[in-house]
C-alpha cells in the first residue's frame, strides 16, 4: 500500500491529479480509514477542481485525526475555491501556527488575504513564502501580480522573467509573458518625459 501512496504523491506533484485519484479511491475501498491516502485524495480533489468533495474528505480527516498542517492547507485552500475567504483565512492561519516556514501556506494565505482586500497582508505573505522558496513559480506569479495591482511593476518584472526561468508549467509561462509586455508598457509610460502642449 505504502507503494502506491508514494506513486499517488508523484502523480499530484505532477499535476496528474486524475491518476493519483484512481490509485487513492482503490485505496481507500480497501482500507476507508488510511490517513495518508485519505489526506491526499482530498488534496487530489481539491486541486482538480472537486472542492466539495475535498471539504467533505478533509472534514472527515480533521474529526478522525486531528489538526494536521498538510491537510489543513488543503481543506483552506478548499474552501478558497468555493468562495469561502473568511473560512479560507482562519484555516490556513490554524495550518501556519502548525507549520510557520511552509512557503505554501504563506503563498495561500497571501492570496487569501488579496481576495480579503488586505494588500498590505497579502504583499507580506507572498514576499515571506518567496524568501523560504525562491524557485516555486506559483509564488513568483502570485507576487508579481501583487505588485503589479500595486503600481510597482518594476519589483513584479524580475519575478515574472523567474517564472520562465525554472520548470513552470505552459500556462503559467503564457501568463508570464503577457504580463511582461504589460510591465514593459506600464514602465515605458512612466519613463516617457511629459511633453508641454
Amino acid at each position: 500500500m505504502e507503494e502506491r501512496i508514494q506513486k499517488a504523491q508523484l502523480l499530484i506533484m505532477d499535476n496528474r491529479y486524475l491518476d493519483a485519484l484512481e490509485i487513492l479511491t482503490e485505496i481507500l475501498r480497501e482500507e476507508p480509514d488510511e490517513r495518508e491516502a485519505l489526506r491526499l485524495a482530498g488534496t487530489a480533489w481539491m486541486e482538480s477542481g472537486e472542492a466539495g468533495k475535498a471539504v467533505k474528505a478533509l472534514d472527515y480527516y480533521r474529526k478522525r485525526w486531528g489538526d494536521d498542517a498538510k491537510a489543513l492547507e488543503a481543506l483552506g485552500c478548499s474552501h478558497f475555491k468555493l468562495g469561502n475567504y473568511g473560512l479560507s483565512r482562519e484555516i490556513l492561519e490554524e495550518a501556519e501556527r502548525l507549520d510557520d516556514r511552509n512557503p505554501s501556506i504563506e503563498r495561500n494565505l497571501g492570496v487569501v488575504y488579496h481576495h480579503l482586500g488586505e494588500e498590505g497582508k497579502s504583499i507580506r505573505r507572498l514576499e515571506q513564502s518567496n524568501e523560504l522558496g525562491p524557485e516555486d513559480y506559483r509564488t513568483m506569479y502570485a507576487l508579481a501580480m501583487a505588485y503589479m495591482l500595486a503600481g510597482r511593476p518594476a519589483e513584479a518584472e524580475p519575478l515574472l522573467e523567474g517564472v520562465l526561468k525554472v520548470p513552470t508549467p505552459e500556462e503559467f509561462r503564457t501568463l508570464a509573458r503577457v504580463n511582461l509586455k504589460r510591465i514593459h508598457k506600464q514602465i515605458e509610460t512612466m519613463e516617457r518625459p511629459k511633453t508641454k502642449d
